[in-house]
């Protein structure tokens, strides 16, 4: 089992706190809507046009008001971060009080390597090449609702998202790969902005942090948005900004980053995601053990 193999297994294991943690999001936007009395006109903000974007169900106002009760976790979420991106987050807590940025908006992603990793990264400009492998079929944990097969799987029975790990690209050369590598880290598109904005309405909306960052987790490695450590990393310099110390990702360098993924233990990260009860390390530490003992182990450094 490698690392990828790893991230792959974890989003499978829909911990019913993810969900949870979703589902307070959504719910806590969607009471502030109806006890500020918004415009029915409105509610199109909490959806997402024909984008590309997982989880997306159209803007149809119906439907859109059916997700806050009945929504997946992966609508609940898309929901959300439709609402942050079309400003309606923002002067919704703003309303209520709970917005406290001196510009009223919702706070975006800060990295004091954000520059160099903005020059570094390239967007895929073939549309092909941007869309996810997945099929339809494949979409598991949960399968596509019948909303999101609408808006997603064209003509052609093809899944449309565009997802973050294929439309960016951060080539083997640049520094950000580079150090990734040297650590046996995955990266593909950068530390995640989207977990940064994320936290911050969870944390306004008193959702629980640590569950709040494996809905995240959940969600995004299903799609292939981001790598385990890009959504990791987001959510660390987050909780950095704003004091946070449980959302650290302290051992980013370390084989104990598999073990780490509060509110998981380690007994139900080896339980029920890894295969064979190992973790990436072990899996290589005994292969590397058997390939010494038989001759045909070779030196990679």
């Amino acid at each position: 089992m490698n690392t990828s193999a790893f991230s792959n297994l974890l989003w499978p294991f829909l911990d019913p706190r993810a969900l949870d943690a979703a589902s307070r999001m959504c719910n806590g936007l969607w009471r502030l809507f109806l006890d500020q009395k918004r415009q029915e006109s409105e509610i199109a903000r909490f959806g997402r046009k024909k984008d590309g974007s997982a989880g997306a169900v159209g803007t149809d106002p119906f439907q859109l008001t059916l997700v806050p009760a009945q929504g997946n976790l992966r609508e609940k979420l898309t929901w959300v971060l439709a609402a942050i991106r079309n400003g309606i987050a923002a002067e919704l807590l703003s309303t209520a009080g709970l917005l406290h940025t001196p510009d009223r908006t919702i706070p975006h992603f800060h990295d004091p390597n954000k520059e160099r990793l903005e020059e570094e990264r390239k967007s895929v400009k073939k549309e092909e090449d941007r869309l996810t492998k997945q099929k339809p079929i494949e979409v598991q944990h949960p399968p596509l609702s019948h909303a999101e097969e609408k808006i997603a799987v064209g003509s052609d029975g093809k899944l449309h998202w565009v997802t973050g790990g294929r439309a960016i690209d951060y080539a083997m050369k640049t520094s950000y790969q580079m150090k990734a590598e040297k650590e046996l880290r995955l990266v593909s598109a950068g530390p995640s902005g989207t977990a940064f904005a994320m936290l911050y309405v969870a944390n306004q909306l008193g959702v629980n942090l640590l569950e709040a960052r494996l809905a995240l987790l959940t969600w995004m490695l299903t799609v292939g948005d981001h790598t385990f450590d890009e959504i990791m990393e987001g959510c660390s310099v987050w909780g950095q900004s704003n004091g946070k110390p449980e959302l650290a990702y302290s051992n980013r360098s370390s084989v104990k980053r598999y073990r780490m993924i509060a509110p998981l233990t380690e007994y139900e990260l080896r339980r029920f995601v890894c295969e064979n009860d190992e973790f990436p390390d072990e899996v290589f530490t005994q292969r590397m053990l058997n390939e010494m003992e038989t001759g045909t182990h070779k030196r990679f450094y």
